[in-house]
This record gives structure tokens, sequence and C-alpha cells, in this order.
């Protein structure tokens, strides 16, 4: 009876050891799931936590501009977010900026102007022969509080001179191979859906120098020319997902906004730059704190 009994335990612990094997594959490919689903998830919100800008320079025929009613290109734009002592400083120096209402429209009526690339442009560009101004859509993810620059042109060979009228004053210098930039350095705002954002133009010029600069993590040479910030044409302005900012040269062409915003094309054509700050994505506090805690 004791053998007995021995022998029919094994064989009931074997039945349910096979029982049970068929569910150790499913039980893997769960794990395993659930692990790519976990790292999706950590992606996603470390996306969310992030503030991206999409910056688009927008080449556009001169000629066409000239030809038209350019006040009809701002009609859906919104000036007024600037104060008036600020937006008529910049207008003094030929440049305009406004908060677009209406993306469509807007496109559509500087549709036609775009210089697009056609077999002419690609054989110059493979033959070296580069445009002068900036051109293509940069997608960048921006961190509170750090700079980020963006040159709006080639540089100017040999000497140049820039003109800036600053109130009823004119200040002019002559600078040495000066290339135009726009630099972007988000802040928080008040409202937790916005982000601060100002926008800086400057010209870099000289040669570069080495410095000793301070980062987050050490003290390292950082390589760079003199800068001539352009103080008075700065903007802070408070932006929320879904704005796009417009800043272009104001006609007719006047101030630092021709040399700034204008410049020979693949095809040798005089082109101007429109600049389009897109905000496409402004972090919630609740999305960085949850991308904090999951790092």
């Amino acid at each position: 009876m004791f053998s007995y009994g021995n022998k029919t335990t094994n064989t009931t612990c074997f039945v349910v050891f096979l029982l049970l094997m068929p569910g150790c594959v499913p039980w893997n490919k769960t794990s395993l799931n659930t692990s790519q689903t976990a790292n999706q998830f950590v992606t996603q919100q470390d996306s969310r936590s992030r503030l991206m800008l999409e910056i688009e320079f927008v080449n556009t025929s001169t000629a066409f501009v000239e030809q038209v009613d350019f006040d009809s290109l701002w009609n859906d734009v919104d000036e007024t977010l600037i104060g008036s002592d600020k937006r008529q400083m910049l207008l003094n120096n030929g440049l305009r900026v406004g908060k677009i209402n209406q993306m469509d429209l807007f496109r559509e009526k500087i549709q036609s102007s775009i210089t697009e690339t056609n077999v002419v442009d690609e054989f110059l560009s493979q033959a070296a022969v580069a445009s002068e101004i900036s051109h293509g859509t940069q997608s960048v993810p921006l961190r509170l509080g750090k700079r980020t620059e963006f040159p709006l042109r080639q540089p100017f060979e040999g000497s140049h001179v820039a003109l800036v009228r600053a109130g009823d004053e004119t200040i002019g210098r002559t600078l040495a191979n000066a290339q135009y930039f726009l630099a972007l350095t988000a802040t928080e705002s008040e409202n937790p859906r916005q982000i601060r954002l100002a926008i800086q133009p400057e010209v870099q010029f000289g040669s570069a120098k080495q410095k000793w600069v301070s980062s987050d993590s050490a003290i390292r040479i950082d390589t760079r020319r003199e800068t001539w910030a352009l103080d008075m044409l700065n903007l802070t302005l408070d932006l929320q997902t879904g704005d796009t900012i417009a800043l272009a040269a104001d006609h007719p062409r006047r101030g630092i906004a021709p040399k700034m915003l204008s410049g020979k094309g693949e095809d040798q054509s005089e082109q101007e730059l429109i600049i389009l700050i897109h905000v496409k994505h402004v972090p919630l506090p609740s999305d960085q704190l949850v991308a904090n805690a999951l790092r």
C-alpha cells in the first residue's frame, strides 16, 4: 500500500507538470511584450516632456514680392502681440514680426513665391554654387534656459558695414566676415501651458577665438567669434503649442533687414528669407514629473 501510494503521487505530479508546461511559453511572450510596451511608454513620456520647436526658412522670390501687395501677406498675422514701441523699432530697421492666425491662408499666399528646386538648381548645388541664405526646416528640441543659434545666411566676405536704428540714433559698425544669426532661448512662462521665447538677432564677426567656458558637466574650451548682439531688436513672447511666429523684411526694403534676410540663391537670383517659428509642443509640468520619475 505504501509503495502504491508513492507511485500514485509521482504520477499525479508528472501530470500536473505536463499541464503547466504549455503555459510557460505564453508567459515569456507576455513578459517581452510588457517590456516593449513599457519602453514605448517611456519614450512617449520623454518626448512629451521636451519643448519642441520647428524652424522653417522660406526662400521667396524678390521679384514676386515686389509685384504683389506685400501688406496682403500680413492680413492674417497679428502684429499687436508686440508692444507699439518695440514694433516701431523693428519697422525702423525694416523688420516685421507677428503671430500667424491662419496658417493655411498665409501659406497659400506665399506658395507661388517660394523658390522650388529644379534641375538647374540641383546642378549648381552639385557644382558647389550654394545659396547665400538659409533654407529648409529644422525640428529642434530646446532645453529651458539653453540658447540655440541659427545662421540666417552665409558670412559676408571682407568688410561689411552694419547699420542699426536705435530710436533717433543710427549705430554703425564695420565688421570683418560678418554673419547674421537668430538666437532662441526658452524659459518658463507664468502660464504652465505657455513658454516664454526670447528671439535675439545678432552678428558674429572676425576670427574664431578659444575661450574657457563652464557647461553643465565641466569646464571646456569653446571656439567662437566675437558677437554684436542687436539688443534693440530683441523680442520676448509668450507662446503655446500650435503658435507660429513669422519674421520677414518689410517693404520697401530698408535698414538692416536686407542684409540680414536676403541674398542670392543657387541660380544667382535675388531671394528673400521669411522665417517661421512653429511651437510644436510645450510640455506641462505633469509631463516633466512623469518623465523624470521614469528615468
